[in-house]
């Protein structure tokens, strides 16, 4: 999962339990209920998570936006744009 704040971009392709628990206890709801249910609460959590990476002291509630800024891409929306005519990369070791 990629979000996209105004100009920039924040991998969330993988989260670390204690961003999930954060998650959890600022929307109040199960970790795959925040990331599915679209709601304000959520969006702002994981914009929130986001931003913390690059900016550790960041705090909830100072986590304002435009919803028209943000824009979430889950990795089936990356799948889906990809070239279907371009083999996947894999590392196998057949």
């Amino acid at each position: 999962m990629e979000i996209k704040v105004a100009d920039k971009s924040y991998d969330l392709s993988r989260l670390t339990i204690v961003e999930a628990e954060a998650i959890e206890k600022v929307t109040g709801q199960k970790m795959q209920d925040a990331l599915g249910s679209g709601t304000a609460a959520s969006l702002r959590a994981l914009v929130w998570v986001a931003m913390k990476r690059q900016e550790p002291t960041l705090r909830y509630t100072d986590v304002d936006f435009a919803l028209e800024d943000v824009e979430v891409v889950t990795d089936d929306e990356e799948a889906e744009g990809a070239d279907p005519t371009t083999p996947p990369s894999a590392d196998t070791d057949a």
